[in-house]
């Protein structure tokens, strides 16, 4: 029987350079090698015990990376927002849709347009297209805004949960109660 340097007999055992010699034929030294691994394999039952004990350990580990892949796809979407906000000038006209939003635009203009009026001596030249834009289409900045407000919320909600879950990782294995007063 095969065994690892450290003793104990091997689960994979494949067929090594020694097998071969002996005068036995490739083949012969395959059949013994599998009834190696069929003797092993009797010896230990509870080698699907230890897999599944491995796939429960793996569970938070996999947790994590979900949550890591989700909040990449979240960092894409507030980088969307980002661009969209910087181009709102070019995009704002293409950002509203047949009658739903021409209708609120002329319902909050009147709002927008004053709130944005008090603030625009406070604000820079350069600014001027963004201004103008949002006091035309104030429906789609804030569809914008909100949606780029949202999206760095779930951001930092993520990030707490990848801490959480990575701690959890972290400690499957420990069975230290930390609320447990020690002094």
């Amino acid at each position: 029987m095969c065994c690892r340097p450290t003793g104990r007999p091997s689960l994979l055992l494949l067929p090594t350079w020694k097998s071969f010699g002996g005068g036995q034929s490739w083949w012969q030294s395959i059949g013994d090698d599998l009834e190696n691994q069929r003797l092993v394999l009797k010896e230990y039952p509870n080698g699907r015990d230890r897999d599944r004990q491995a796939a429960a350990a793996l569970g938070p580990f996999q947790a994590c990376l979900d949550t890591v892949w989700w909040r990449r796809v979240n960092y894409f979407v507030s980088l969307g927002f980002v661009l969209v906000a910087a181009a709102f000038p070019l995009l704002a006209n293409y950002l509203r849709t047949g009658g739903v939003t021409e209708s609120l635009d002329v319902t909050a203009g009147g709002s927008v347009g004053w709130a944005i009026e008090s603030i625009s001596g406070f604000l820079p030249r350069y600014v001027g297209p963004w201004i103008t834009a949002v006091r035309q289409h104030p429906v789609a900045a804030a569809a914008v805004l909100v949606g780029l407000v949202l999206s760095l919320r779930f951001s930092a909600h993520f990030r707490g949960r990848i801490s959480d879950r990575a701690r959890a990782a972290w400690n499957v294995g420990s069975r230290v109660n930390r609320l447990k007063p020690t002094g």
